[in-house]
């Protein structure tokens, strides 16, 4: 991920376009297409310098909701063998101080979906910094993995 927002923009073209009743404007398999199906991959942590996948994360602003579809979430981290989470976030009333166009996080509440399911947890701003900060570490994804579990982040590195 880019570290600067670069555009500012999310376009829809594309997911539009993919929908069943805009490919069946292009396909002689015009009832097939409600079976052209994809989903998007919010994120894909990522180590630094190596490019190894951590772990993949669907993310969603949170209303309350306590389910989100991620089966192909969870296919897709199996045959990687990486851990995957859902990810709900709170919004905060004030904008986040390094570009003010944008709402702050008041908090997020995070699922591990594979390798195995877990209750949600709650994280601060800054305890779920701190994860994303461990996951990069030699055992960061169980260390995650289980921290989420647990509620409980223990670890051995002293912070810089």
């Amino acid at each position: 991920m880019a570290q600067e927002e670069r555009t500012g923009r999310r376009t829809l073209e594309y997911s539009t376009w993919h929908r069943a009743p805009s490919l069946q404007r292009f396909t002689r398999y015009a009832t097939s297409a409600k079976y052209v199906l994809a989903t998007d991959i919010d994120f894909l942590e990522y180590a630094p310098y190596t490019f190894q996948p951590l772990m993949l994360v669907e993310a969603a602003e949170d209303h309350g909701q306590d389910k989100k579809f991620v089966a192909p979430l969870v296919c897709l981290a199996e045959r990687a063998r990486v851990l995957a989470t859902i990810l709900l976030y709170t919004l905060a009333t004030t904008p986040n101080p390094t570009n003010t166009r944008w709402l702050d996080i008041a908090e997020f509440r995070v699922k591990v979906v594979y390798p195995k399911s877990s209750e949600w947890r709650q994280f601060s701003p800054t305890g779920w910094a701190n994860m994303l900060v461990v996951l990069r570490d030699v055992d960061g994804p169980a260390i995650v993995e289980h921290a989420i579990r647990t509620g409980r982040l223990v670890t051995m590195r002293k912070p810089k």
